[in-house]
């Protein structure tokens, strides 16, 4: 053979392999390189190596998007207790109101004056028998603030035994005498005189503790044995004058004021204590009940 055909030979043999040796190296590149990709998505199974792409299912269709469900929030594992929900009850039906029971009173009003006054304790015998008044009131303590001596008070009580009620009159804050004697008891005006109603009469101040307790002290002296009961009269602040000018500096409210005074006064004596109502002049006794007493039944 001529040694060019044999140098075309070698030629072709060459290129051959060359071609074999290119097709391995890049298959080898193709090959790890798919398999550094998809090492992840290769596992094994009973059935041999499985291939699951991000993009294909495991029987190689395309996924189909599933609908976005909300996943139902975790809970611990308790047993919850439902408690039942309570039927609401009906509400009671208040009873009614009942009227406040009012008892006519018939009463003769003896001032200091006249207790000692024979002729008008035997004309007040006589209204208690024919004239048919039911109760004596007899100014104990008067809104000038002067009391009824006691030798006059036993003797009107002897004379008027069996005829009737007896019962004490007791003017409380209008008071026109301890109001000049101890300066510190009156109200005061705001200028720090001595403040005046409209009738030009003192008033006692009941944030003075002194004179509350100077009020409990007389009111105890009030005889038991002769009269049935007290009518605590004025137990309230004025309610007539120039208002605007009292000097009541004080936290606590007049309402609370006047309720401790009252229950001071009545802590204080065995009798019972009526009181007036500062407009209708009403008096309640013997719990919440009323008396009528006529307008100026206290002189």
């Amino acid at each position: 053979m001529p040694r060019s055909g044999r140098y075309r030979g070698r030629r072709r043999l060459a290129r051959l392999l060359a071609g074999i040796g290119i097709t391995l190296v890049i298959s080898s590149v193709l090959a790890v390189t798919a398999f550094l990709f998809l090492r992840d998505y290769v596992s094994m199974t009973d059935d041999g190596f499985l291939l699951s792409l991000p993009f294909l299912n495991r029987q190689g269709r395309p996924i189909t998007p599933e609908p976005d469900i909300t996943p139902e929030p975790e809970t611990d594992d308790i047993n919850l207790i439902v408690e039942p929900t309570p039927t609401p009850s009906p509400a009671p039906t208040p009873e009614p109101e009942l009227p406040v029971a009012k008892v006519t009173v018939t009463p003769v009003f003896l001032a200091q004056a006249d207790i000692g006054r024979t002729s008008r304790l035997d004309e007040i015998a006589e209204l208690c028998g024919a004239g048919g008044a039911d109760t004596v009131v007899i100014e104990v303590k008067s809104i000038e603030g002067t009391f009824a001596s006691v030798a006059d008070l036993e003797r009107a009580a002897e004379r008027l035994a069996g005829h009737a009620k007896l019962v004490a009159y007791f003017s409380v804050l209008e008071d026109n005498s301890i109001t000049r004697q101890r300066e510190l008891f009156g109200i005061k005006h705001t200028t720090g005189v001595n403040w005046l109603d409209a009738n030009k009469s003192r008033w006692i101040n009941p944030y003075v503790d002194e004179a509350r307790e100077w009020l409990a002290a007389q009111l105890s002296m009030v005889d038991p044995e002769i009269f049935a009961a007290v009518i605590l009269d004025n137990l309230f602040f004025p309610i007539e004058g120039r208002l605007e000018v009292m000097a009541l500096d004080s936290e606590i409210p007049r309402e609370e004021i006047i309720e401790t005074l009252k229950s001071e006064l009545v802590s204080s004596t065995l009798l019972p204590c009526w009181t007036v109502d500062v407009l209708t002049r009403d008096i309640k006794y013997e719990g919440d009940a009323l008396a009528e007493f006529p307008a100026g039944a206290f002189g």
